[in-house]
């Protein structure tokens, strides 16, 4: 072989290789760059197990060898060797390999007292304040079966539960005592129950009290008269407590007025500071929150079955709200206000404290559940489902849409011609035909309901946002914050329920249209306040800021061809779900005892004792 082939063959030799590695190295480019499907993973990559630590697991079963915890509602059993056996019942962070356990951080800190308040990330303890949640708290019920509680389930005022704290926060809390309904804490509003913070706070109190603060109990004289700003030495941690040293001690609030002047208080008072003011919160007996919400929700010339019957929705209804948690952020339960039931705006009486006390104990049951009992003060004849607010979780079974007479038949009225045929009439017979917010009518012009949506619309979205839709350019109705409609050109009822409540009320304006729901808009949007209403005995009523009520057929009003306003015929006072309190009123006067009342409203209820 001449010199000049061997050449040509090293030469091709080489060249084969540089191709081979160019296309090998080509190959492993795509390879890593390609993501990888399960053809892809090795056996080693799919054996690899991975290490899973599971924060603030409550510890059931140890030995020397393994430990048992409960995690997520499940037992879980873990194998591993330690120098010590892990205490039961102690909380532990726990990192493990599938059930090899690698290791075991106890929590043994714990502080004890009762919950204050409970913010998004922080639990205030009676007697140290503010303690930061850790993002991985667990809440554990040691009541019956063990069982994982959720924040929210947590209530203000419960005491005699466990707080574990690692590095300063709470990372587990254990529910080992059953929550009291026995106490309530009623958050007190300003003059008119207008805000929620004051600026001053003054009291006086009828006896001998104690002022708490701190590690600090001061013994005062019955007579001294309390002024409390901002700026007052009592708030070392934020929070002070006044204590009259009888039971049956009061204090008044001269800062704040009520219907019957300044209000006087059972139980103790606490004043909270905060960076927007001073929030006032009345501990007591519920049975003794009751004295004075009966009074201000019902008179007591209803008679002794009505007033009874009242109790116990009131009774019920404030034992649904301590169970909600909707005001835990504040350190209460529910506020003085009609936005829960008005509280001590009347002053207690003998038959309202006759009332509470033969009846102490009793609630309204569903399903051996505590229910929602709604009430309100006069029925247009009719009563609607908990629908009119356009509820998520769906119609309580025990409301009914009935008509208010011994029949308790069900009429449909959700036809528009069938609807105004009975509001504008006392027919059929029904138990409140001759009250005066029985029936009424009002006018009201195009500018004046312009007026009243333009006014309350962005604060009803930012409430409700899903109950006030707005069409957009495609003409489908969609959830956007808007702050007018302009003026207004129509407005229309879309759909009315059974029991002739509006469920959906359009108006259209020169800017936008939009479609309301929820009775307690229709009401805001579609009355400005400017006009009058007629009652049912003739009598008038002027500046109301809403509606009577929802339950409305809407008459245009027209001057040749042009709309120029609406006559609105409607009946009732109130939303008109549950029991109507004029309606106990005439069933008590017609003889009805307060179970028999009850169990007309309410279906399929038993009435039993909360506290036995």
């Amino acid at each position: 072989m001449n010199t000049k082939n061997i050449m040509i063959r090293k030469i091709a030799i080489i060249l084969t290789c540089i191709v081979i590695w160019i296309g090998f190295s080509i190959y492993e480019h795509i390879k890593k760059s390609s993501p990888k499907d399960d053809s892809d993973i090795t056996m080693e990559e799919t054996e690899k197990p991975q290490e899973i630590t599971s924060y603030n697991v409550r510890v059931t079963r140890s030995s020397e060898t393994s430990i048992e915890v409960f995690l997520d509602g499940n037992y879980m059993t873990f194998e591993g060797r330690f120098e010590s056996i892990v205490a039961v019942n102690s909380l532990a962070d726990i990192t493990y390999v599938d059930n090899k356990l690698l290791n075991v951080r106890v929590k043994n800190e714990r502080i004890y007292g009762k919950i204050l308040s409970i913010k998004e990330n922080s639990i205030e303890i009676e007697g140290y304040g503010e303690v930061p949640i850790n993002e991985n708290m667990r809440i554990f019920k040691t009541i019956g079966e063990l069982t994982q509680l959720s924040t929210a389930e947590l209530q203000v005022g419960y005491e005699g539960g466990e707080f574990y704290v690692g590095e300063g926060e709470i990372c587990g809390v254990i529910v080992n005592t059953v929550y009291s309904n026995e106490i309530i804490r009623v958050l007190i509003k300003t003059d008119g129950f207008e805000e929620l913070y004051h600026p001053v706070v003054t009291l006086d109190v009828n006896s001998d009290f104690v002022i708490s603060y701190g590690d600090t109990q001061e013994i005062h004289s019955s007579g001294e008269v309390l002024t409390i700003n901002g700026d007052s030495p009592y708030f070392v941690n934020n929070r002070m407590k006044i204590l009259p040293s009888s039971n049956s001690g009061e204090t008044k609030i001269t800062s704040v007025t009520r219907a019957y002047g300044n209000p006087s208080y059972l139980g103790s008072i606490e004043i909270e500071r905060r960076p927007e003011g001073l929030i006032i919160v009345n501990e007591l007996p519920l049975e003794q929150y009751l004295y004075s919400v009966v009074p201000s929700e019902m008179p007591t010339s209803y008679g002794m079955e009505a007033v009874k019957a009242q109790a116990i929705c009131a009774r019920s209804y404030a034992i649904k709200h301590m169970e909600g948690g909707s005001y835990a952020q504040y350190g209460a339960h529910v506020n003085d206000s009609v936005q829960f039931q008005v509280y001590n705006n009347s002053q207690r009486d003998a038959l309202s404290v006759q009332a509470v006390d033969e009846t102490a104990g009793q609630v309204v049951l569903y399903d051996g559940a505590v229910a929602n009992t709604f009430y309100f003060s006069t029925s247009c004849g009719h009563t609607s489902t908990n629908a009119i607010w356009g509820d998520k979780g769906g119609v309580l079974p025990y409301l009914k849409s009935i008509l208010l007479n011994a029949s308790g038949d069900t009429y449909d009225l959700s036809n528009n011609d069938t609807f105004r045929a009975f509001i504008t009439s006392v027919e059929p017979e029904t138990y409140e035909k001759e009250e005066a917010w029985y029936r009424w009518q009002t006018t009201t012009s195009l500018s004046n309901i312009a007026a009243a949506v333009n006014a309350n619309i962005t604060s009803r979205i930012k409430a409700n946002p899903g109950n006030i839709l707005v069409e957009d350019e495609n003409g489908e109705f969609v959830e956007k914050t808007i702050d007018s409609i302009g003026d207004v050109l129509n407005v229309s009822v879309e759909k009315r329920s059974e029991s002739g409540v509006v469920e959906i009320l359009q108006i259209i304006g020169t800017l936008y249209t939009i479609q309301v729901t929820s009775e307690y808009n229709i009401r805001a949007l579609l009355f400005s306040g400017l006009s009058e209403i007629t009652k049912n005995d003739g009598s008038t009523a002027t500046n109301l800021s809403l509606l009577p009520s929802a339950y409305i057929y809407i008459e245009p009003m027209k001057e040749g061809e042009i709309l120029t306003g609406y006559t609105i015929f409607g009946g009732g006072y109130g939303h008109g779900v549950g029991m109507s309190q004029n309606g106990a009123n005439n069933m008590a006067h017609a003889g009805m005892t307060y179970d028999e009342i009850l169990h007309f409203y309410y279906k399929e209820i038993e009435i039993s004792n909360i506290y036995e």
